[in-house]
């Protein structure tokens, strides 16, 4: 999976993202978090 968001095209990068939400852990969906390392990741209780 890779990340490729219309708004990387126009110069933002992973480092201006503050908060990453997962609306669940399946590892194609939240195995990318590594790549906001200053974000604070957000996880429904029932997911951890």
């Amino acid at each position: 999976m890779k990340i490729n968001w219309q708004s990387m095209k126009h110069g933002d990068k992973t480092d201006d993202r503050g908060v990453v939400i997962h609306t669940h852990l399946h590892i194609n969906h939240a195995g990318q978090t590594y790549k906001f390392p200053d974000a604070v990741a957000v996880v429904q209780r029932r997911e951890m």
